[in-house]
């Protein structure tokens, strides 16, 4: 299976890299949520609480 990857074109080979770790990444993050939302129940404010305080967090993460 490896060697016929390697055989590939440079952009095809690319592609199906990427490819895979989007749905590895979008399948985990599913997974995630499924499993965390009936465990968690947050609120809207609550919700809304969390993103200002992540974004914040990001803003000073990214001037430093």
């Amino acid at each position: 299976m490896m060697t016929q990857l390697l055989h590939l074109p440079p952009w095809l080979f690319g592609m199906v890299i990427v490819g895979v770790y989007i749905i590895v990444a979008v399948s985990g993050l599913a997974g995630f949520n499924w499993i965390i939302r009936k465990r968690i129940h947050l609120t809207e404010a609550m919700n809304n609480d969390i993103i200002f305080f992540a974004s914040a967090i990001s803003v000073f993460y990214l001037s430093v």
